[in-house]
């Protein structure tokens, strides 16, 4: 008798013991879902770009890469192309290049299944010499393009591909080294600049970042310089006319920052560049389509401006490649690569 009550005791406790499991198992289910931590790490590819900054990156779909142009180093302006293939960096050897160049404007055309890049500057004495030449990659060769109407001589200017409206958004620039700063919207369609002409546009600048936002449909833009300093607004182009949005957060002002459209996570990320004091910054921000909140990490990529970053498709994960350490430019010039991941 004392045996079975052992017995059918023993029965009880594995049952409560599985009934308790079960419940902790179901709990976990009803929890709400949340996004995995995101954290940056450093890449050691076997070959790589070499150290510089103001350069342009964006992904091409058609190819599955991040195609890197141009940049600044100690010797000045470069004609380099790269292509980063989720794990290496490789050299192009394209029979058509544009001319050498730094802080150009580029992004990637899906309408038109190319990388399209515009301006620039040529001359690293005191940033001047602007272009206004459009060329576009076609994953082996540069064109030159010669639409009938284009944005004036610039450097410094925001750009980025609008999917909404199949159009990649240009916004601002400065003209020359008379840091005569630009407040003009212009829209490339494949085959010729138009420029819009906006009720409401952002302040005259130059250096700000651009990036679509695809979870909202616009482009969102955000800080750049004038003749004041650094700002710290936030607008978005929704493919007629400029917003400015009022969020809770913001990061400070800025300029020279790097910026891309995570698509995993469905967030803009923001990182670094320098404020208006010459404090080169190391934050890492992330804007949800009405707000933006910082991110923090032990690790991550060190203070720099003039970093080129961009969304790998393929790999679900940001780039971002070198810039520069010190506000003395050339003479703190990175040549790592960092992934959000």
């Amino acid at each position: 008798m004392k045996q079975f009550v052992s017995c059918d005791r023993c029965k009880l406790s594995s049952l409560s013991v599985r009934l308790s499991i079960l419940l902790v198992v179901l709990s976990l289910l009803l929890l709400p879902a949340t996004s995995p931590a995101q954290i940056w790490t450093q890449d050691s590819p076997a070959d790589s770009p070499s150290a510089r900054c103001f350069f342009t990156m964006a992904y091409d779909t058609s190819q599955f890469k991040l195609v890197l142009f141009g940049g600044l180093n100690t010797t000045g302006a470069l004609d380099h192309t790269f292509v980063w293939d989720d794990a290496n960096w490789t050299q192009q050897d394209p029979a058509h290049s544009p001319p050498k160049r730094f802080l150009a404007s580029m992004a990637y055309d899906a309408a038109d299944g190319k990388v399209v890049l515009f301006g620039g500057a040529t001359s690293a004495s005191n940033f001047g010499a602007t272009l206004s030449d459009t060329w576009v990659w076609n994953g082996t060769d540069w064109k030159e393009e010669h639409p009938a109407k284009h944005p004036s001589a610039r450097g410094y200017a925001g750009m980025a591909y609008d999917a909404a409206d199949g159009k990649v958004v240009l916004f601002g620039g400065d003209t020359s080294s008379s840091a005569a700063t630009l407040s003009d919207t212009w829209v490339w369609n494949g085959t010729d600049w138009k420029q819009e002409h906006p009720a409401k546009s952002p302040s005259a600048r130059a250096l700000p970042v651009m990036a679509y936002d695809a979870a909202a449909g616009k482009v969102v833009l955000f800080g750049g310089v004038n003749s004041s300093g650094a700002v710290s607004d936030t607008w978005v182009w929704n493919g007629t006319d400029w917003k400015q949005e009022h969020p809770a957060n913001s990061p400070p002002a800025r300029y020279s920052a790097a910026i891309a459209y995570d698509e995993a996570q469905g967030l803009v990320v923001l990182f670094g560049g320098l404020d208006s004091n010459g404090n080169l910054l190391a934050d890492t921000w992330v804007w949800n389509g009405t707000d933006w909140t910082q991110d923090y990490f032990k690790d991550g990529p060190v203070a720099r401006l003039g970093a080129g970053m961009a969304f790998d498709e393929a790999e679900g994960q940001i780039v971002l490649f070198g810039g520069d350490s010190v506000d003395d430019i050339p003479s703190g010039l990175l040549s790592d690569t960092w992934v959000w991941r």
